[in-house]
């Protein structure tokens, strides 16, 4: 998804945050809103297959894999991700 909505918006997906615009850092850490967008892969199976959803940007999905993980192991590497000496917004439940 993120590959997708990079090449939308001329983003290389590739670059350090540090290098891309302020209004590419918002489109990839806060997504688009409402729009969707349609990616297509292989799924486990070798198949093809289309999805078609929204891009609610990486701190929304960080949140939500930090908030629906069992596994400590995974909290950490979010938490690692997300600086460990602060509440991150994308941690913290707000």
């Amino acid at each position: 998804m993120v590959s997708t909505v990079a090449e939308r918006f001329g983003i290389n997906p590739r670059l350090p945050l540090k290098l891309l615009s302020v209004k590419q850092k918002e489109i990839l850490l806060n997504g688009t809103g409402d729009t969707l967008y349609r990616v297509v892969g292989k799924n486990r199976f070798g198949n093809t297959t289309t999805i078609e959803e929204k891009y609610n940007g990486i701190i929304a999905e960080l949140k939500r894999r930090y908030i629906e993980s069992e596994s400590d192991f995974v909290r950490a590497e979010i938490e690692n991700i997300c600086g460990k000496n602060s509440a991150p917004p994308a941690l913290d439940g707000g």
